[in-house]
């Protein structure tokens, strides 16, 4: 069976903006709405024509055999890391089958008039609103909740073709492998909690997150896939889209706009991708402002600043200290704490495969992010390192992966990769842990965000449930002047 890339390009752009189309159109007013999703509409169907189709031919062979395998091992994983709400005993789970629940209940934009204080929700709800969608069509709350893994599922799936297609895997044991290093690729955490567990308190062994000055930890693969799935994927998909088509600075907007509602730590990456890029291709051609103001930028920019506006409604609340952005200035945290996990997370990595892929300027971009990343934290648990790496860490597994299936057989170039896989392989412990961690937590049965609330006001402090909620949402610019009444 032959995939054509352009194939996997439309669906990508359909996955990424069906819920961009679905909060202008659900959560605007007509006024606003209807002119942004036809240009949105036009602007998608002129990249296909202009830009898709005449992409150079790219096709990848899939066997019948392993795509079907390909499908039951994904969905054996959704199952196990909680897809759907089938197993609900980890610790976020509540929250998100919270939002999802929530959509197919109340009529957009959700409003909590019903809850102690009238509330707005203010979340990243992208990729809740189509099941949320259905599920308030066929009036079912549960039907929404299983329509949320069916989506995370084919997302996860729509991901590993694209995967396959960026490392150019062509032969069926190439494409078992790649699949199998994404899965399980994540930094060298286990060795640097061996040398350092038993002289340093904070530690916490085979824990996945290195844990001096506080939760510095970054989400790659499984983890992001356990943990936060439905604010993954999507930012993946646009870097995935925004790397092959990197020489276009006129559609970098349509690429990232989709991450802004449905993943809103991974919308900085990708933000930061974007502007590295544009920055260094107007510096070496010479021609700044290059392509910046193009109608596609405008047209995602004026979309954009709506979704700001929606996601900057609960910061009229009063938020604790933790989930404000903080730059760390302790200079013990970077010669024991910074160092260490920057050369065991990700350094090794980008030593080891350097002269494979020294002439792309996207791999300097993301050892760049990934430096930069730690000097700053934000939220209890350290949510702006936790969320901003993913995309990174993405793509630094797209350069491993396309390495180890293309095995070299020069000596150093081979004794390189031999040093790859014992890296990789030294983290396969940790993958296990990983699909284990859902049978060892037990979960809330909470099944609206109110109730969520309601249920663990003794666990979770008022002032952090502003994540979700705008209180005073009466005062709120989108609630006035741009959401539907």
């Amino acid at each position: 069976m032959k995939v054509d890339f352009k194939h996997i390009v439309l669906a990508d752009l359909v996955f990424c903006y069906i819920p961009v189309m679905l909060f202008m159109g659900g959560w605007c007013r007509l006024e606003i709405a209807v002119p942004s999703c036809a240009a949105l509409a036009y602007m998608l169907f002129d990249v296909y024509r202009r830009t898709v189709r005449k992409m150079e031919k790219q096709e990848l062979t899939l066997q019948p055999a392993l795509l079907i395998g390909m499908g039951f091992v994904t969905l054996l994983v959704a199952f196990i890391i909680g897809y759907g709400g089938v197993i609900s005993d980890f610790h976020d789970y509540p929250k998100h089958s919270a939002v999802v629940q929530d959509l197919s209940q109340y009529t957009w934009p959700v409003v909590y008039e019903d809850a102690a204080e009238p509330s707005l929700m203010t979340y990243y709800i992208g990729s809740y609103l189509f099941p949320g969608l259905v599920g308030q069509l066929a009036g079912s709350r549960i039907l929404a909740e299983v329509m949320l893994g069916v989506v995370g599922w084919l997302g996860l799936m729509l991901l590993l073709v694209n995967i396959l297609f960026l490392v150019d895997a062509q032969t069926p044991k190439k494409q078992v492998w790649a699949m199998a290093i994404y899965m399980g690729f994540y930094g060298m955490l286990l060795p640097l909690q061996t040398l350092f567990f038993s002289v340093n308190e904070d530690v916490i062994f085979g824990y996945p997150h290195w844990y001096t000055y506080k939760w510095l930890g970054f989400r790659s693969s499984l983890t992001a896939l356990k943990w936060v799935w439905e604010q993954y994927t999507i930012p993946v998909l646009g870097l995935v889209m925004l790397y092959r088509f990197r020489e276009k600075r006129n559609l970098y907007a349509i690429w990232i706009l989709p991450a802004l509602i449905c993943g809103t730590w991974g919308f900085l990456t990708l933000f930061g991708y974007a502007v590295a890029a544009y920055v260094i291709a107007c510096v070496k051609e010479k021609k700044f402002l290059a392509d910046l103001f193009s109608w596609q930028n405008i047209v995602c920019g004026l979309v954009g600043l709506v979704m700001v506006i929606y996601l900057a409604g609960n910061l009229a609340t009063d938020k604790p200290a933790e989930l404000k952005l903080h730059l760390i200035t302790n200079g013990r945290y970077y010669l024991i704490s910074y160092l260490p996990f920057c050369i065991f997370m990700f350094g090794i990595y980008f030593m080891l495969i350097w002269k494979q892929v020294q002439r792309d300027l996207f791999f300097y971009i993301t050892l760049g992010i990934l430096c930069l990343i730690p000097f700053c934290r934000a939220g209890f648990f350290n949510d702006w390192c936790l969320g901003t790496s993913m995309p990174a860490l993405f793509l630094l597994s797209i350069y491993c992966i396309r390495f180890l299936i293309n095995k070299p057989t020069e000596g150093k170039a081979k004794r390189i990769w031999v040093t790859l896989v014992v890296c990789i392989a030294v983290n396969v412990p940790f993958v296990l842990y990983e699909l284990y961690t859902p049978f060892r937590y037990t979960g809330y049965p909470a099944r609206s965000l109110s109730e969520y609330s309601c249920l663990h006001c003794e666990d979770i402090d008022v002032d952090l449930r502003t994540n979700y909620f705008t209180y005073n949402y009466e005062e709120s610019i989108f609630y006035k002047y741009i959401a539907r009444k």
